[in-house]
């Protein structure tokens, strides 16, 4: 168990705050290529079926996380359905949908966005790499893109100097 400190003494972090400080230490550690990336993958990996059990942005960043790890340490089938997992887990956040009538915070609607966004981006990476159809249906999803990421998934729609 992983605790932190605050002012209000020594905390516990959840199984879903551990699992995603993990994975987020196995990336850095694979990018560094000192060894530890795949200790710091199997401890993440131990919790990752009780975190994805849990349907929070945690669980999909997780997920996310894992599924990015394992595509690229070269674990294609994985990866695949670990992508599948993540899909499921965002759609049923409703990050696949506007949401500015929900009363969000803009901070916070955006931060959705991004979230879904790169959630699109892999899972339209991973169909054409692996020669597989996309999990995600663009007549699903209503969500409605900000300017920087439209102009990564659409193509150039602004004039930039």
């Amino acid at each position: 168990m992983i605790e932190t400190v605050s002012r209000d003494g020594a905390q516990s972090l959840t199984s879903g705050e551990q699992a995603l400080l993990l994975m987020i230490f196995a990336l850095g550690a694979l990018i560094k290529n000192d060894g530890k990336s795949e200790q710091f993958y199997k401890l993440a990996a131990n919790n990752a079926f009780e975190v994805v059990n849990e349907t929070t942005t945690e669980s999909a960043s997780t997920a996310f996380l894992l599924g990015l790890y394992q595509q690229t340490t070269g674990r294609i089938s994985a990866a695949w359905t670990t992508m599948g997992v993540v899909v499921r887990i965002a759609m049923a956040l409703g990050y696949h949908r506007n949401v500015s009538h929900w009363g969000l915070s803009s901070f916070h609607q955006e931060f959705r966005r991004r979230i879904w966004a790169n959630i699109y981006i892999m899972d339209a990476y991973q169909s054409v790499v692996y020669g597989r159809p996309p999990i995600i249906q663009d007549a699903e999803c209503d969500v409605v893109c900000s300017l920087a990421i439209k102009k990564v998934i659409v193509g150039s729609t602004v004039n930039s100097n």
